[in-house]
């Protein structure tokens, strides 16, 4: 909620221009509009006078000059309002009777509304202007830095077994020998090697494309033989001991994205 002033004695706009005949011959007081900044089609509003309370003796000799407009005028059905109500005066401590002007308005149209109000009361004149919008609320600026999309799936390529040959166990001779972990692989189109990790080329030197997962199996101790499980980007799915059972070397083979592929 804003409150909005106007000084009559500056130079007068569009909406000021409206009103400044009956103020051309009075001293100048100030006034302030207080309501909603935003209102919706066909609901009404209420603008209240803030600094405007007349009292009530000199209301019944001499009534003040009232006068509401909105711009554009028929924008909106404006009704004005005298509210009488009890105070206590600040000087005397008294209770006396004060009339309060406000004006409730039903916007016809979406757009920027303004409401002027005009009073002069004992040869005081006071001008001010509050300024609605009509319509839906604007909405805020978009993220400008949403969140990243997430990385798209990387299919799994295979897995490679990095062992020391010389050592491997009886309990891993026979996983590797097993038809269904090595089905698991070749339905779903994968590839799968079994590597020591002394392997060199005939030339004697480590082989560029397992050396990575060599180094990858070796670092810290007591980690052999490594199951490595790759994607098609190079991403890794796993990397630790492999499964001791059958059961779960399916399974994890399945639940890094190596799924059969669709019937023919």
């Amino acid at each position: 909620m804003r409150r909005h002033t106007a000084d009559p004695r500056a130079k007068p706009g569009a909406v000021c221009c409206l009103l400044l005949p009956l103020l051309c011959c009075v001293a100048a007081a100030e006034i302030v509009l207080v309501g909603p900044d935003t209102a919706e089609v066909g609901r009404s509003i209420e603008v209240d006078v803030d600094g405007c309370q007349l009292d009530l003796k000199s209301f019944e000799k001499q009534p003040p000059q009232i006068e509401w407009k909105t711009v554009p005028a028929a924008a909106a059905t404006l009704r004005s309002h005298l509210e009488l109500k009890v105070v206590v005066d600040e000087k005397t401590k008294k209770t006396k009777w004060i009339i309060a002007p406000y004006a409730t308005i039903t916007p016809g149209q979406e757009g920027r509304l303004g409401v002027v109000c005009m009073v002069v009361a004992d040869g005081v004149g006071g001008l001010a202007v509050h300024e609605v919008t009509v319509g839906e609320e604007p909405k805020p600026d978009p993220d400008p830095d949403p969140d990243p999309p997430p990385p798209p799936p990387d299919p799994l390529w295979g897995g490679v077994l990095i062992e020391e040959s010389a050592r491997r166990t009886a309990d891993i001779a026979r996983l590797l020998s097993n038809l269904k972990i090595r089905q698991a692989f070749e339905t779903r189109g994968l590839v799968f090697n079994v590597v020591d990790q002394n392997t060199k080329t005939p030339d004697g030197k480590a082989h560029k494309t397992l050396a990575p997962y060599v180094e990858m199996a070796q670092e810290g101790a007591g980690n052999l033989p490594c199951l490595i499980l790759v994607g098609q980007a190079g991403k890794i799915h796993y990397r630790g001991p492999p499964p001791p059972t059958v059961a779960g070397w399916l399974q994890l083979i399945e639940g890094a994205g190596g799924r059969l592929p669709p019937a023919p």
